[in-house]
């Protein structure tokens, strides 16, 4: 078993890790080709929306051949394993105060050696291929796109693995990283940085159908969200605690209906246990109720809704 703490747990085979070493997996410790079948296994439940991940996971990026993961975004693949949330910097940005790309690297290097690797993580990545000059002055091949991990920092020299074979280490002086990496991905690990886990359907159906609920209370909104069982978004309800109305949106996101609930002074709590009714007692099921309906029974309590259903059709 593998708990991802920015996921949940995968249990992986021995005929899983059997079939994947006859594919394009990673080589080297077994350790990291059961994470690597984790990892996808998680990414399959992002795309059928049985969990959503942080805010910082904007895009999975990945691709399979022969059965493996080709590739992902660093920062995506640090949250999955811990539940922290990090920064992705490239040649690309911009800096302010006059700083480089090659001073962002070179601070984050140093802050990896100050921690002794502790509590933090620190992935170098290529854009292209190209060659490098190790540090016995070798010439390497760099893959490029593709992340090495960062293993140990040591006085001028900085030592990577290769996720396609994490037994492997290249070393490098810290100069010659400076040059061939276009861009990185730091975490801090710390309990200063708290995990954001990911979250789970408040509810599923029998259809296999998710809900969610977001809660977007700095803006005052409260949304649910309907998913298929293939993870295609089929609706969603939204309350602004503001102006103390709810709209229906359709599965383009189009506002199908508005309606002010009245004799109530919404707030975020409320708004949320509003929602939280309607995915438990499935009205959005009831393609014949107005969405003043489906706000009526929403509000009514346990024993006035069980009596209320009987005469639902």
């Amino acid at each position: 078993t593998v708990h991802l703490k920015g996921a949940k747990d995968y249990d992986i085979t021995d005929k899983e890790v059997e079939e994947a070493r006859r594919n394009s997996y990673s080589t080297g410790d077994d350790d990291m080709l059961i994470l690597e079948l984790a990892v996808q296994k998680a990414f399959g439940d992002v795309d059928t929306k049985d969990i959503t991940l942080g805010s910082n996971v904007v895009s999975k990026n990945v691709s399979k051949n022969n059965g493996s993961i080709q590739g992902s975004n660093s920062i995506n693949l640090i949250y999955l394993i811990t539940g922290k949330e990090g920064e992705a910097k490239s040649i690309n940005n911009i800096y302010p105060d006059g700083k480089t790309y090659e001073d962002e690297l070179l601070s984050e290097i140093d802050n990896f050696e100050a921690n002794n690797a502790k509590d933090f993580a620190l992935v170098l990545s290529s854009l292209n291929q190209k060659t490098a000059e190790d540090a016995e002055g070798n010439e390497v091949a760099i893959f490029g796109p593709h992340a090495y991990a960062v293993k140990k920092v040591e006085k001028d020299t900085i030592t990577l693995t290769n996720p396609h074979d994490s037994g492997v280490e290249i070393t490098f002086s810290k100069n010659e990283a400076l040059k061939t990496f276009d861009g990185f991905s730091n975490c801090d690990l710390s309990d200063e940085n708290p995990a954001k886990p990911a979250e789970l359907p408040v509810k599923t159906y029998e259809d296999g159908t998710k809900a969610y609920i977001d809660d977007l209370s700095y803006f005052n909104l409260m949304d649910a969200t309907y998913y298929s069982k293939e993870g295609e978004k089929t609706g969603s309800f939204s309350i602004n605690s503001t102006s103390n109305t709810i709209k229906k949106y359709d599965t383009t996101g189009k506002n199908e209906e508005v309606y002010e609930i009245p004799g109530v002074d919404l707030d975020n709590s409320s708004a949320k246990e509003l929602l939280e009714n309607i995915i438990e007692r499935d009205l959005h099921s009831y393609k014949n109720l107005s969405l003043e309906k489906i706000v009526e029974l929403a509000r009514l309590n346990e024993s006035e809704w069980q009596k209320a259903r009987k005469n639902l059709s």
